[in-house]
This record gives C-alpha cells, structure tokens and sequence, in this order.
C-alpha cells in the first residue's frame, strides 16, 4: 500500500497529546483516562469510549486496522457497555472511527490475510502472516488539531 503523503519531519503527537486533542475537540465527552496496563489492548477511556490510539509518519486512505485488535476491542467494549475507537493521527489530523457503529451498521472491513512486520517498532525484517482490514478517510471523523489550537 503506497502512502498518500509522507510526514514533512514533523514528530508524531504523543498518545497524550492525542487523547488531549480528542478532548478539545469534542467538549461534550467525559475526561480520557490512561489505561492502567501498559500492554492493555486499547490506550485510553472514558465513560461510553475505549480508545486505541495510533501515531503515523505516513498517511494512508485507506488505513489498515488488525482484525485481531479490533476483534479484542470490540469484545472488551461491549462487556463494559462502551464504543470502541480507533484513531490515526498524521502531522496534526486525527482520523476518528467509532469501531462499534461502523459495526453496527454492517461496514465491510474487507479482511484479509497480509505479510506485516511482526512487531511495529522493532525488528522490521521479520514478518507474519496478519488479517487486516481498511479504513477509508470517508468514513472517518477527521479533525484538524491546528485549527482547534490557534
């Protein structure tokens, strides 16, 4: 999959600077919290949301999402009676699905089985057979950080 376009050296938001963003720019949601677990499935919730959260140097359209993340999320979602998120964010643009509705209304993932790196920021070399799916840019809530943050 090719990028779209390529980070101009800008470093990539935190997860904090993120869940910050996300909290500015929709007012009406209740604090994000951290989660407790460093290897928890998701990165961040509040009270209706699990957030996973994902900086890139590269932007796609589509965006690929692991089947297994999702599948993992989304059952830990729904035993605590919230959302599940998903957020790419690329030089200051968060693209935003809420996992659960697009789910909720039949979305085709598309998934498929395809070589990855089997971990994203180590040994790049190896890879693993993954299921994967796609996010497109049009269904996704895309909020410009910059223009929230004068």
């Amino acid at each position: 999959m090719e990028a779209l376009k390529e980070s101009e050296g800008n470093a990539p938001m935190t997860e904090a600077q993120v869940a910050e963003q996300i909290m500015i720019a929709f007012t009406g949601i209740s604090k994000l919290i951290k989660a407790e677990d460093q290897f928890s499935s998701f990165d961040y919730e509040n009270d209706n949301y699990l957030f996973e959260i994902k900086s890139r140097r590269k932007a796609y359209d589509p965006w690929i999402i692991e089947q297994l993340k999702l599948d993992t999320n989304i059952e830990l979602a729904e035993s605590v009676k919230k959302d599940f998120i998903y957020v790419n964010e690329f030089e200051g643009y968060l693209y935003i699905w809420n996992i659960s509705k697009l789910i909720r209304q039949d979305y085709d993932f598309r998934f498929h089985s395809r070589k990855m790196p089997w971990q994203t920021d180590f040994d790049r070399t190896q890879t693993v057979n993954k299921m994967t799916g796609y996010l497109y840019n049009k269904d996704a809530t895309i909020v410009d950080t910059k223009s929230t943050n004068p």
